[in-house]
C-alpha cells in the first residue's frame, strides 16, 4: 500500500542519512531517491542537487543531467518562499554547466535553465549562485556569438562582482569580460583583464574554482593570452603562457580543462606552425573528450589542426572530413570561431588547387566576421582571401592587393602587429613579383623594415625569420 511503501522509503532514507548528512553521503542520489518516494520533498531536493553537484565533480555530466532534472521536477512541490528558489536556482544553474560540459555553450538546452536562474538571482541566492548564473549567461551568449550582448553581460558581472568584494566572483568575472573583448578584437583590454587574474589568483584558494564552474579562470586567462600576446608582437610570451596554461592544468587534473586547454591552447604551435605538435596536443585533448563525453570538443577539435591533419592526408577526404564536422556546429552564424575554421580550410583547398571552392571559404568566412562582429582574427582573414586572388585560375593581383590593404589597416587598428607582419610579408612577395628594382621594391622594403621594427630586437618566430630573409633578398 502506498503508506506502507512511504514509510518504508522513510525507514531507508533515515538510515541512509545516518551514515552522512546529504552534503557529505556517498550516494546522495540514492539518498534523493528515497527522500521524493518518502514524501519529504524538500530533502530529496537538497540530494538531488548534491548528487548532480558530485557527478559533475566526476565530470559525470550525463548523469548530473538526470539527477538535476530530478530535483527541478520536485521543486515546484515545495511551498513558496526564498528557500525554493535558491534552491532552484543552485539546480538551474548546475543543469546549465551539466548540459555545457556535455555538448558545448550553444546547446539550446542551456538557455532555459540559465534564463530561469538569472530571473531568480534578480531577488535572492548567494554570491556563488549569483557568480555561477552570471559567468553562464554572459559564456552563453558569447558563444553564440552575440558579441555586443555577451560583453555588456561580462561588464555587468565585473561591476557586481566588485561590489561584492568577492575575489571568487571577480576572476570569474574578469575571465567572461576578457573573452569578451578578446574575440571583439580589444586586444589591449583583454591582456589587461588578463594582468588582473593572475594578479588575483591563488592556486590554493581559487584552484577548486574548477569544481563549480566547470572552467580554471587562470588556465583560461593563459590559453587566451597565448593569442593576445603573439598578436600583440610578444611571441616568445606567448609560448610562455601557452606552458603554463598546460602545466596547470595537468596539476589541477580537471577533464574539461585538459581537453580545453590541449584543444583551444594550441596558439604557440598554431602561430609558429609547428603541424606535428599541434596534432599531438589535439588528439590529447580529443582522447580526453571521447573518454568523459565531450561532443562539442571532438566536433571542434580536428578543426584546430586542419593544416597538420591535410598535411597528413590524404588530403581532399580529410578536408571533406572536416567540412562535414562544419555542420555539426549551429548554424545561422550563432558559432563562435566560424570565420577562423572557414579560413583555415579555405587556405587548404587553396594548396590542393580546389581555387573555387577556397574562394568560396574564403569568401564565407568575411561575411560571417561581417555579421558576428568577430574581429580579432579579421586581418588574417582578409591577407589569406588575398593570397588566394593571387593564384591561377582567374589572378587578379589589384584585388588582392586591395584585401592586403584592408587587412593591413584591420591589422592595425587592433594593434595586432603580429597579423600585420604576415600581411607586410604578403604584399612583400605581391610587389616583388614585379618588375624588378621597380617602385614596388621600395615600397615593399619600406614597409615590411617599419613592420619589423615593432617587435623587440629579441624577439623571435617563424614569421619574424621569413620577414628578415624576405628583407635580405631585398637589399640582394
Amino acid at each position: 500500500l502506498k503508506e506502507e511503501r512511504r514509510e518504508l522509503h522513510a525507514r531507508a532514507a533515515s538510515w541512509l542519512a545516518q551514515e552522512a548528512p546529504i552534503g557529505e553521503s556517498s550516494h546522495p542520489a540514492v539518498l534523493g531517491y528515497h527522500y521524493a518516494r518518502a514524501g519529504y520533498i524538500s530533502e530529496a531536493v537538497e540530494a538531488w542537487l548534491q548528487a548532480g553537484k558530485s557527478a559533475l565533480q566526476r565530470s559525470a555530466t550525463k548523469e548530473a543531467v538526470a539527477h538535476l532534472r530530478e530535483g527541478i521536477s520536485l521543486v515546484s512541490r515545495l511551498p513558496d518562499s526564498r528557500r525554493r528558489d535558491e534552491a532552484e536556482i543552485a539546480l538551474q544553474a548546475n543543469l546549465a554547466m551539466a548540459y555545457t560540459a556535455n555538448a558545448g555553450w550553444s546547446d539550446p538546452h542551456v538557455y532555459g535553465p540559465y534564463s530561469r536562474a538569472l530571473e531568480l538571482c534578480a531577488s535572492c541566492g548567494t554570491i556563488r549562485e549569483k557568480a555561477t548564473v552570471l559567468w553562464g549567461s554572459a559564456l552563453a551568449k558569447l558563444v553564440s556569438c552575440e558579441l555586443t550582448s555577451g560583453l555588456e553581460h561580462a561588464q555587468d558581472f565585473v561591476r557586481r562582482a566588485e561590489e561584492w568584494h568577492d575575489d571568487e566572483a571577480a576572476l570569474m568575472a574578469y575571465t567572461a569580460a576578457l573573452i569578451a573583448n578578446f574575440f571583439l578584437g580589444r586586444l589591449n583590454q583583454a591582456r589587461e583583464l588578463a594582468g588582473l587574474i593572475s594578479a588575483r589568483y591563488n592556486p590554493r584558494q581559487h584552484g577548486k574554482l574548477v569544481q563549480v564552474y566547470q572552467h580554471d579562470p587562470l588556465i583560461v586567462s593563459l590559453v587566451y593570452s597565448g593569442h593576445i600576446e603573439w598578436l600583440l608582437g610578444r611571441p616568445s610570451r606567448a609560448i610562455e603562457c601557452c606552458n603554463a596554461a598546460r602545466q596547470l592544468a595537468n596539476e589541477i587534473g580537471h577533464p574539461f580543462m585538459l581537453a580545453f586547454v590541449s584543444i583551444l591552447g594550441v596558439g604557440d604551435h598554431w602561430y609558429e606552425g609547428d603541424l606535428a605538435a599541434n596534432l599531438a596536443s589535439v588528439e590529447r585533448g580529443l582522447k580526453v573528450a571521447k573518454d568523459y563525453g565531450y561532443p562539442m570538443y571532438q566536433v571542434i577539435g580536428p578543426l584546430w589542426a586542419t593544416s597538420a591533419l591535410a598535411a597528413r592526408g590524404p588530403t581532399p577526404g580529410v578536408l571533406d572530413e572536416l567540412c562535414g564536422l562544419l555542420g555539426k556546429l549551429p548554424a545561422d552564424n550563432r558559432c563562435i570561431q566560424m570565420p577562423l575554421y572557414r579560413i583555415m580550410l579555405a587556405a587548404e583547398f587553396g594548396r590542393i588547387g580546389q581555387m573555387d571552392r577556397a574562394r568560396a571559404f574564403a569568401a564565407s568566412a568575411e561575411s560571417q566576421m561581417k555579421q558576428t562582429g568577430e574581429l580579432w582574427a579579421a586581418p588574417e582573414i582578409y591577407r589569406i582571401h588575398g593570397t588566394l586572388l593571387c593564384r591561377e585560375p582567374g589572378r587578379d593581383d589589384r584585388a588582392a592587393m586591395r584585401l592586403f590593404r584592408r587587412s593591413l589597416a584591420s591589422a592595425r587598428e587592433l594593434s595586432a602587429v603580429g597579423w600585420e607582419l604576415r600581411t607586410a610579408i604578403s604584399i612583400t612577395r605581391l610587389l616583388m613579383s614585379g618588375s624588378e628594382g621597380g617602385p614596388g621594391y621600395t615600397e615593399a622594403r619600406d614597409l615590411l623594415m617599419s613592420t619589423r621594427a615593432k617587435f623587440a630586437p629579441a624577439e623571435t618566430s617563424s614569421d619574424l625569420r621569413e620577414a628578415d630573409q624576405l628583407l635580405q633578398s631585398l637589399a640582394a
